[in-house]
């Protein structure tokens, strides 16, 4: 599954997720997410695939998949809170606002 370019499969959108969970096992942690991300994004509505996301995260043996940010940019997410309780939360993103959360064009 490593060799082969994930990008040019064009099956269903649930046997890719689960290719981006075995090249996640396989220690290719950036495709991985590159993948479900794309997934996600893609398919917004299907409960199948927010949950393949945070299975491919949670379920990380490393802890390492999501990369550290230092400065906000695309995909980022962005949560700010004031001390009186309130909060905003977005994702820098194009597009339609996905899993609750506003979408804000970088």
């Amino acid at each position: 599954m490593v060799a082969v370019d994930e990008n040019a499969y064009v099956g269903p959108a649930s046997y890719r997720m689960h290719w981006a969970h075995e090249l996640r096992e396989a220690g290719h942690l950036r495709r991985a997410l590159d993948l479900a991300y794309g997934l996600l994004r893609s398919f917004p509505d299907r409960p199948q695939m927010f949950l393949g996301y945070v299975g491919l995260v949670f379920r990380d043996p490393s802890h390492a998949i999501i990369p550290t940010r230092r400065r906000p940019g695309r995909d980022a997410g962005s949560r700010f809170s004031e001390a009186s309780g309130r909060t905003d939360s977005f994702i820098i993103h194009e597009g339609a606002s996905f899993l609750g959360l506003d979408v804000v064009p970088p």
